[in-house]
């Protein structure tokens, strides 16, 4: 039987935190390839990643990124369909990445307190 208290938890999923995030980071690097989606590069090259506390935050920082993500409409009116390269992204990341990089990481404290 092994048993964690809470603190050693804790411990365990903030030093995982900035290994999930540059893995996340990654990904999403990766998912905005598509020529529909770039076009200078910048928009891929302007991801921020800010870690506070237990929270990662991945911010996009030309003006136009909403956009892209969300869609918009032109002056003419016409509309140009979002390219949500986040959603995707999150749904593998929740059920691959993430769950793999916890698990090795927390194995590894377990077994130094061990």
């Amino acid at each position: 039987m092994v048993k964690l208290k809470s603190a050693q938890l804790i411990q365990a999923i903030k030093a995982t935190l900035p290994t999930l995030a540059k893995e996340v980071g990654s990904k999403f690097r990766d998912s905005i390839v598509s020529d529909d989606i770039v076009d200078t590069g910048k928009l891929r090259d302007s991801m921020t990643t800010v870690i506070d506390g237990s929270d990662v935050v991945f911010t996009w920082e030309v003006e136009y990124s909403t956009s892209v993500h969300e869609g918009y409409s032109r002056a003419d009116g016409s509309l140009v369909k979002g390219r949500p390269w986040t959603r995707e992204t999150l749904n593998q990341v929740a059920t691959s990445t993430g769950d793999m990089v916890f698990a090795k990481d927390i194995a590894k404290r377990i077994k130094k307190d061990l």
